[in-house]
């Protein structure tokens, strides 16, 4: 009678730690979701401003905020993919209980080099530093 205890106490761990994992990444979605929420507004007023005043120095300034955020955005995609491969890790029972440690699942550069180049990054951020670019070249 214990060990059918001990199993569904396991059960109930393996439960509540692949709830973690999940918790974690739906941070970094939402991490991401908020860069992106922010960086609209942000971008419109430097924009706006440089073409009232028709200064190139805010367009590069906001040139430079988006290329951050990007890298940002990046980041939070990259460690969610190794999230979300330490998640499958778990579900198969490859892992330590508890462990929340993506490092063996990240594959480093090239990771991080296809987060930056995703269709859910590189899509949105391109078409922000084109508009800036044509706006900036439309108004000086």
């Amino acid at each position: 009678m214990e060990d059918n205890r001990t199993a569904i106490i396991d059960s109930e761990d393996k439960r509540q730690y692949l709830g973690f994992i999940q918790d974690v990444i739906k941070r970094m979605a939402g991490n991401s979701a908020s860069l992106k929420a922010w960086l609209a507004p942000i971008l419109t007023l430097v924009f706006a401003l440089g073409a009232v005043k028709t200064n190139v120095l805010l367009f590069v300034a906001g040139l430079i905020v988006t290329v951050a955020f990007w890298m940002m955005d990046a980041q939070y995609l990259h460690l969610e993919r190794a999230y979300r491969r330490l998640y499958g890790k778990a579900v198969d029972g490859d892992t330590r209980l508890y462990d929340l440690d993506p490092s063996p699942y990240d594959n480093g550069v090239c990771d991080y080099l296809n987060a930056l180049f995703s269709w859910s990054t590189a899509g949105y951020y391109l078409v922000l530093i084109v508009a800036g670019i044509g706006v900036c070249l439309f108004v000086i």
